[in-house]
């Protein structure tokens, strides 16, 4: 009888805290706290990137050199993600890449 009455309370505590505990989500919503939209003016051609990527290929725009340097390394490695890291130099990519691209040049 005892074991019946803990069972049966157990699973009435269980409900409740099932109930009373609202429903939470691990993901994050992709915005950082206090985040708001900017509309920045944007180079012919680059109207189709969202603000963090042109951001990232900004630099590229106005430097001729590092932009053939980043487009020749994304080539060479066949990789999307290449050409934005390369031009704003994420995790020092355009290093890398002038490193990898320069490879045996004696020039």
């Amino acid at each position: 009888m005892a074991y019946q009455i803990k069972t049966s309370l157990l699973f009435i505590i269980i409900a409740l805290v099932m109930i009373c505990i609202p429903k939470t989500s691990c993901r994050p919503n992709g915005e950082s706290p206090g985040a708001t939209t900017v509309n920045i003016e944007r180079e012919e051609g680059y109207e189709d990137l969202s603000d963090r990527d042109y951001i990232r290929v900004k630099p590229c725009i106005f430097n001729m050199a590092t932009m053939e340097l980043c487009m020749r390394c994304a080539k060479v490695t066949k990789s999307t993600i290449v050409y934005p890291m390369c031009c704003s130099n994420e995790d020092t990519v355009l290093d890398w890449c002038r490193e990898y691209i320069y490879y045996g040049s004696t020039s």
